[in-house]
């Protein structure tokens, strides 16, 4: 299901992509021809109409340069990113003691849902667990009373039932 839904959200930010990209490809291509435009024309009124929409379409073109540029792609496949957040949430404490500054502010940003906050009479607060967590924490917790000591099955007497006449 995990990985179904990885290769949904590849496919969307690879389209993404391609569609910013030909985005860009058509601005630029806006620009070439107002250029060319600017150029051939002789009025002063419709070299600046011209400026003005030129001017307009290279602030897109900057903005769609920019959101592609931030368009992250994720690297990697799916097994090795997977691989790498079990074993995060196995043992967060390992890569805590083990990790430098870096790596410790990943594990406080994926662990916790908030900033740890610290009171200067009663120390740290108690934090509040990112939700893969707080979905261990209540499986662990949890006393594995799914069934009930008695079973499922309805209550039935090992001696047989005998009537009485009416």
């Amino acid at each position: 299901m995990l990985e179904d839904i990885w290769n949904d959200r590849s496919a969307v930010e690879q389209s993404r992509k391609k569609q910013l990209a030909k985005k860009l490809r058509t601005l630029e291509d806006e620009v070439e021809q107002l250029v060319d435009r600017i150029i051939q024309s002789n009025n002063d009124r419709v070299v600046a109409a011209y400026e003005d929409k030129l001017e307009r379409l290279q602030m897109e073109q900057v903005a769609t340069k920019e959101k592609l540029d931030n368009l992250t792609v994720e690297e990697g496949s799916f097994e090795d990113l997977f691989e790498h957040s079990m074993e995060f949430l196995s043992s967060p404490c390992k890569i805590w003691k083990n990790g430098d500054y870096v790596w410790q502010r990943t594990v406080l940003r994926l662990a916790f849902s908030e900033k740890l906050t610290y009171c200067s009479k009663e120390g740290l607060q108690t934090p509040k667990f990112s939700f893969p967590f707080r979905v261990l924490s209540d499986a662990k917790n949890r006393k594995g009373d799914l069934v009930e000591p008695r079973g499922i099955e309805p209550l039935t007497s090992c001696m047989p039932c005998k009537r009485s006449p009416s």
